[in-house]
């Protein structure tokens, strides 16, 4: 029973893991003026915190568009290549491989069995 379960949460983490960058690059980033947040600091305040427009400048940088996504925070050029880190580190920390087969994409899962 126990390998049904790891391979169905390899199977969770690897298809959360993929349609992430997806699932991101369709934020629309040109949005500009009132828009809705989910910052409770700006919905308080009304004035950005230093967390606005991350996300959305990765959705920019995912579209390969740097200038917009330094324009909407500065600290992107730190946060992105942090997060592109990370995203590789996890997906190596939990034994993901992902490769190309003869035009089949195998995904596998090291084992300590």
């Amino acid at each position: 029973m126990a390998r049904v379960i790891t391979w169905l949460e390899t199977i969770i983490r690897v298809t959360l893991l993929i349609s992430l960058p997806f699932l991101l690059s369709r934020i629309n980033y040109k949005l500009e003026g009132d828009h809705f947040t989910f910052c409770l600091f700006k919905n308080i305040t009304g004035a950005n915190c230093y967390g606005c427009g991350v996300l959305r400048g990765i959705s920019a940088f995912l579209h390969m568009d740097y200038g917009w996504a330094y324009h909407l925070n500065r600290l992107n050029v730190f946060t992105i290549p942090l997060l592109i880190f990370q995203y590789g580190r996890e997906l190596f920390r939990n034994g993901i491989r992902i490769f190309k087969n003869g035009g089949m994409v195998v995904v596998s899962r090291n084992s300590a069995d």
